[in-house]
């Protein structure tokens, strides 16, 4: 670690805005350290490995474990982002694409969009949010998209998950807690997920909980400073 890392898990002990501002900072220090673990499990993959790429985009990393894993399913709510995901894995044979939002529940929910969508969709559609309170987005931009019950669709598949890839814009955290409730978790290798937790501050204390329980699981192996 080095001092400017120690300075600021020191100051990130503080109270108030003044610790979360160094423990963000903290945290960035530390995906430096994850990606690397990220592609260590990659090397692991086999052909007979099952991932789940939940909230896939338009297919960057959907393509990068199709080239690993045996199979690939893959979850997209945002239509934009779901058409040029469809498009951009239609020659990988071991990918299956679901448009919808992971999620703990099954049914409708509100999918939210970024200010200044329209200008610069490609880019803007890695933002799009269950939350509207996640800093960027747009309130008034939100429609409604399928949302699956993740945890009871991982519980119908036949075999074990080797890898989990999460980057659902805050839904993360309810999708994790109700995860790692349920013995299906036991039978799930790595769990790779992006955290919003500084952009949505009402899940600020939940994943600090989730952080805490991370270090004393054994499986799966929770990584929460992904990217």
């Amino acid at each position: 670690m080095s001092i400017k890392q120690f300075g600021n898990w020191v100051f990130s002990q503080l109270p108030g805005d003044l610790g979360r501002k160094h423990k963000k900072r903290y945290y960035r220090h530390l995906t430096e350290g994850v990606g690397h673990q990220f592609e260590a499990v990659l090397d692991q993959l086999k052909d007979t490995s099952l991932v789940l790429d939940l909230g896939a985009n338009v297919g960057e990393y959907t393509s990068i474990l199709a080239e690993r894993a045996g199979q690939v399913i893959a979850f997209e709510p945002d239509p934009y982002a779901f058409g040029l995901l469809k498009q951009n894995t239609k020659h990988l044979t071991n990918v299956r694409i679901i448009q919808a939002a992971a999620s703990t529940e099954d049914g409708s929910v509100t999918l939210y969009r970024r200010h200044g969508y329209e200008q610069d969709p490609m880019a803007h559609s890695q933002g799009s949010s269950l939350f509207s309170a996640k800093a960027n987005i747009d309130e008034h931009n939100g429609f409604q998209v399928e949302a699956i019950d993740i945890v009871a669709f991982m519980e119908q598949l036949d075999r074990d998950i080797q890898l989990i890839k999460i980057d659902i814009e805050g839904a993360e955290v309810p999708v994790l807690e109700r995860l790692l409730d349920a013995p299906v978790a036991n039978r799930v290798g790595d769990v790779f997920a992006e955290t919003h937790e500084f952009k949505i501050p009402a899940l600020y204390r939940r994943t600090e909980k989730l952080r805490q329980r991370a270090r004393k699981l054994e499986k799966p192996r929770l990584h929460l400073n992904w990217r």
